[in-house]
């Protein structure tokens, strides 16, 4: 088989948009997200939705619809409303703005997303029981020398 250099294919990055109205405000939509991205969109979801230990599911929701239209638009947060992210959320899925950009974002991407996400979560969570199990298996038998110790 002969050997093909990568270059000679002359590939570029899919820089491609869509827009859709919103008002009259035009949203751009990716139609690509390079793979840093979309796993720094998975992570700043998933870490920023852990409470004790356990990522809550509803605030994972919210966090990575937040971060879609973050990533994929050419939407931007203030400061003010990036310190309340779940109140910026409340806005935008009441008038039902997820679903127009979720709408123009390419076959899959969304269900890729949150898939990669679910399976992060799933791998932190018993992540975060066995440490939790094995610190209790710890204290036990460090509790259990010293009583011998005695």
């Amino acid at each position: 088989m002969a050997k093909v250099l990568f270059n000679k294919l002359a590939l570029s990055k899919n820089q491609q948009v869509k827009e859709v109205l919103f008002g009259d405000t035009t949203i751009e939509v990716l139609q690509y997200l390079d793979i840093a991205s979309k796993s720094s969109l998975i992570n700043a979801a998933v870490r920023g939705s852990v409470i004790a230990g356990v990522v809550d599911e509803v605030l994972l929701d919210a966090y990575l619809h937040l971060f879609i239209v973050e990533h994929y638009t050419n939407i931007s947060f203030t400061p003010k409303q990036r310190e309340n992210l779940l109140g910026t959320f409340d806005i935008l899925e009441s008038n039902k703005f997820f679903d127009l950009i979720i709408a123009e974002m390419p076959e899959g991407e969304y269900e890729y997303i949150f898939s990669m996400a679910k399976k992060l979560m799933q791998n932190l969570n018993e992540y975060n029981r066995n440490i939790v199990s094995i610190a209790g298996n710890a204290e036990e038998i460090i509790a259990k020398i010293a009583g011998q110790t005695k």
